[in-house]
């Protein structure tokens, strides 16, 4: 006698993972702007620069921002104005100096050692 198999109850034992998508790439701020540009060089340049320069620089920057601020104090803050304005000028006169100290100190002390 041939039994017949019944096929429809035999369980499957094979099971595939699901397959991910790939992750979509999210272009950055800078992606999207520097495909504007005409010449990749302007992104890409670097120029050494001595760290007293540097440092020049921005205490350049932050004597005039602090000069800045000092104006729009005293022209806007009646009580703390009078006193927060000679205070953020006699900085910014410092922060200047020092500025000019470092961005002229490989000059003078060129050769001293």
């Amino acid at each position: 006698m041939a039994l017949s198999a019944n096929i429809q109850n035999i369980a499957s034992t094979y099971s595939t993972p699901p397959v991910q998508a790939p992750k979509k790439y999210n272009p950055s701020i800078f992606d999207k702007l520097s495909t504007n540009i005409k010449n990749s060089r302007d992104v890409n340049d670097t120029v050494t620069v001595p760290r007293c320069i540097f440092k020049g620089y921005l205490c350049f920057m932050l004597g005039t921002t602090s000069s800045s601020i000092a104006s729009l104090a005293k022209n806007h803050l009646k009580k703390a104005g009078k006193y927060l304005s000679p205070v953020l000028n006699t900085l910014a006169v410092g922060l200047s100096a020092y500025g000019t100290y470092n961005f002229v100190k490989p000059y003078l002390f060129k050769n001293s050692k």
